[in-house]
């Protein structure tokens, strides 16, 4: 049964901020958050493990020198801010292969 609006449990406050932040910068505010706020919460450190990979995964392709390799590299942080903004809204996505290894990661 998909879950409501209703149904998802919704971060606090502050824990909102701090999604939204964890994926702004990729894997610099990734890895800040997990040195900072992993020990907290979980849910917090898969994100910024999932933010700190995906964050190197840009950084690559963003400095590749073919043509629309960049293109790409902008392309994953939009959706790193996608992804960041459901967590904002309570809904964790994982990301395809990315999440895999974040979640085996953040444990």
């Amino acid at each position: 049964m998909p879950k409501t609006p209703s149904d998802v449990p919704h971060p606090e406050k502050d824990e909102r901020i701090v999604y939204l932040f964890t994926y702004l910068l990729l894997w610099i505010s990734g890895l800040l958050v997990f040195l900072t706020e992993a020990k907290k919460n979980k849910r917090i450190k898969y994100h910024a493990v999932q933010a700190t990979i995906l964050g190197v995964i840009v950084f690559v392709l963003v400095i590749a020198p073919l043509p629309l390799v960049p293109l790409l590299g902008f392309l994953l942080w939009i959706y790193g801010m996608y992804v960041a903004f459901m967590a904002y809204e309570g809904r964790d996505i994982s990301m395809p292969v990315i999440g895999q290894y974040a979640e085996q990661y953040s444990k």
